[in-house]
């Protein structure tokens, strides 16, 4: 059996539903020879090997690997930057950095940052007013969780599209992207040189001046003696920044877009908003912002007639497990009242996404506000999805709307 599959390929980027569908009846373990990975497909593989001790995060090496030889600069500071991010870490380590970033994800957090973030959405509304066709990403989704990521973090929001730029040829090395491996290595490491360089001013800024942000909380900690180092703070606050924005944008736009294919759910939503939770919880299943986490293997696994040799390259596929029938019945379907199994939109485990509670939180708002704001809202032209496999979100996504008699007098 041969199944030929190219993750660059637009028409796969555009929509990988149907490849993954094959997978889980016909290679649910397969190996892509053109990533060297084996992609683990079915929802209930997926949810025990994000649990798995076995199916590692620290797979620095193999990210490094590929990398021209001469390099060796280049090489040692990548090392450096991942093995000190919470994504690539394991066991004691993982534990320790991930309980000092939760506390900016606290519930008192989130009830904290409520209001700010409905304030700003509101802020975001505004500009809007008056105008009858957008684009939703570049007008709302993308802007609203960077300002939320600056407030929590605590980075000047002036400085955030040119900090941004840094994390994204940061990704643009480790994830799946056309180019050159030794150029995006060398890129993601000038990157990673300049974000360092400006959260380096940034600490002793806050270090004279306290705020209430986390990296405030940060460096108190690493102070008190939680050993917290300060290269820990400087490359997780990079890591907090492009995962935090990038998924965030992603469930927003993903989301109202599935809203919008489906304008009998969208208003059952703006009539009941106790929906709210389950409509995200549904959108976020059929488009997952992110989709296929890499893990390395400790030990030998053996999965559906295949053994998966020790340092087996593995990716888990969520946006297929979010979609499989064995897990979730007519799983192709936008349904609110399904029930059962949960997904794995946020992972699952020690690695589960250390910002989910604040996602779903922004996701709340913003389309509690946007379902009001305006009495009809439809797409404006067709959609593009982006061509990155690891991540999955929207270009762009045109809009025409008319407002609500409640906008008018607000």
């Amino acid at each position: 059996m041969i199944i030929s599959i190219n993750p660059l390929d637009r028409s796969f980027v555009q929509d990988p539903y149907p490849a993954f569908a094959r997978l889980r009846e016909e290679a649910p373990v397969y190996w892509h020879e053109q990533t060297g990975y084996w992609w683990i497909t079915r929802y209930e593989d997926v949810w025990n090997a994000l649990r798995d001790p076995r199916f590692s995060s620290a797979r620095t090496e193999v990210l490094l690997r590929g990398i021209p030889g001469s390099d060796t600069e280049t090489t040692l500071y990548l090392r450096s930057m991942l093995e000190q991010r919470l994504l690539f870490m394991d066991g004691s380590r993982h534990t320790r950095v991930r309980s000092l970033l939760n506390q900016a994800f606290t519930p008192r957090q989130m009830d904290r940052m409520r209001p700010i973030v409905r304030a700003t959405i509101r802020k975001q509304l505004d500009r809007l007013r008056g105008r009858n066709q957008f684009d939703v990403i570049s007008e709302l989704a993308d802007p609203l969780p960077s300002q939320m990521i600056c407030r929590i973090i605590g980075l000047p929001a002036d400085y955030f599209d040119e900090f941004k730029g840094w994390t994204n040829d940061i990704y643009a090395f480790f994830g799946l992207a056309r180019g050159d491996l030794g150029d995006r290595a060398r890129a993601a490491a000038m990157a990673g040189r300049a974000a360092s360089q400006f959260l380096q001013q940034l600490i002793a800024v806050r270090r004279q001046t306290p705020a209430e942000d986390l990296l405030t909380a940060l460096i108190q900690a690493e102070e008190a003696g939680e050993k917290l180092t300060a290269q820990e703070i400087i490359f997780n606050i990079i890591g907090l920044v492009n995962a935090g924005h990038e998924t965030t944008t992603h469930l927003l736009g993903n989301g109202l877009y599935l809203l919008l294919r489906h304008p009998d759910v969208l208003r059952a939503v703006r009539d009941d908003q106790t929906l709210l939770a389950a409509a995200i919880e549904e959108t976020s299943r059929l488009e997952s912002a992110v989709q296929m986490p890499g893990r390395i293997l400790t030990e030998p696994v053996a999965l559906h007639g295949i053994r998966l040799p020790a340092g087996a390259n593995v990716l888990l596929l969520l946006g297929s497990a979010n979609r499989d029938r064995r897990a979730f019945p007519e799983p192709d379907t936008l349904n609110l009242q399904r029930q059962g199994s949960r997904t794995v939109t946020f992972g699952y485990g020690p690695h589960f996404c250390i910002g989910a509670a604040l996602a779903r939180m922004i996701a709340e708002e913003f389309f509690a506000s946007v379902l009001v704001e305006w009495r009809t809202i439809e797409l404006a032209g067709p959609i593009e999805w982006r061509p990155y496999p690891v991540f999955r979100g929207l270009s762009s996504l045109v809009v025409r709307v008319s407002p609500s008699d409640t906008s008018e007098v607000n």
